[in-house]
């Protein structure tokens, strides 16, 4: 990942600051490790919650996955249900069911 990569660079980069900002003997000291320490542990911290927050996307796009899984399946269903209605032949209806001319017009 992307979002990954430039994660590590940037502490890659940090660190390296870290070590070799300040009098050059490349030794580090205390309190840059201890400042290098609270970063990584506000990055780890964000690592956890947009991996939380992944988790719970996924979880949410497999329930709704079958969702319309269902949902297609009944709309096959119904679709299949009005095809056979349709496909019925149906009589023609009488325009006038009380008259007995079968031509439907009047004498």
């Amino acid at each position: 990942m992307s979002n990954s990569s430039s994660i590590e660079e940037h502490l890659r980069s940090k660190r390296w600051r870290l070590r070799h900002g300040g009098d050059g003997d490349g030794d580090g000291d205390g309190d840059k490790d201890e400042e290098f320490g609270r970063e990584m542990g506000r990055v780890m911290e964000r690592l956890n919650k947009l991996y939380l927050q992944n988790c719970y996307i996924m979880k949410e796009n497999e329930s709704l996955r079958k969702k319309a899984q269902l949902l297609n399946k009944e709309n096959q269903a119904l679709l299949s249900e009005l095809k056979q209605k349709l496909s019925k032949p149906s009589p023609s209806p009488n325009p006038n069911p009380n008259s007995c001319n079968p031509s439907g017009s009047k004498p």
